[in-house]
């Protein structure tokens, strides 16, 4: 589990410096936009692959159980995922779903933290998820006070159903594939 704790430190110290601005502006003189953008990509990069390796270890080591969610949470998880992936999708299109949340990308990693926490009752996967959606929260509250343009987005109905049909089929190869054989997790019922 100690590799997935550096992998959160490392993810979550560079995707924070988006709360610690004046760090960032910092940083982006002293580096110049271009190698700031390598250095957080790498760093953000290398946290993943540590948070996905020590999860899998600590997997493998044996669940340490915290409390036994419900069936039905998993079905519900399901069906709030699909929405999450949405999200992500729309959050680099001009559409109507990224007008109205404004973020949606955060949106989604909230839904995908609160839902992971809720159908995984060990350990392990509460310092993982619970890591993501106090994040999240700590970014959402952060745009909150932010002043930056807050002009509407230019959306278009084509964009919207774009989101749809990438979420879709990223939510499909998610929930078919890359969880059970890459994670080694079946979330599929059956």
């Amino acid at each position: 589990m100690t590799s997935m704790l550096l992998g959160l430190v490392l993810f979550f110290s560079a995707h924070s410096l988006q709360i610690a601005r004046r760090v960032r502006l910092s940083l982006l003189e002293r580096m110049g936009t271009t190698p700031y953008r390598a250095v957080y990509s790498i760093v953000s990069l290398v946290g993943l692959v540590l948070i996905g390796f020590g999860f899998a270890d600590y997997r493998s080591g044996g669940l340490i159980p915290v409390w036994f969610p419900p069936l039905w949470m998993k079905h519900m998880a399901l069906l709030l995922n699909w929405f999450a992936i949405v999200f992500f999708a729309a959050a680099y299109l001009p559409c109507y779903i990224r007008r109205t949340l404004r973020h949606p990308m955060l949106t989604g990693v909230l839904i995908l933290a609160i839902t992971h926490l809720l159908t995984n009752g060990d350990a392990g996967g509460m310092i993982l998820f619970g890591t993501f959606l106090f994040w999240a929260v700590a970014v959402r509250i952060d745009t909150r006070f932010r002043t930056v343009d807050k002009s509407p987005v230019r959306a278009s109905m084509l964009f919207d159903f774009l989101a749809l049909a990438i979420g879709s089929a990223s939510y499909a190869i998610i929930v078919f594939w890359l969880h059970p054989n890459i994670f080694n997790i079946p979330v599929w019922p059956g």
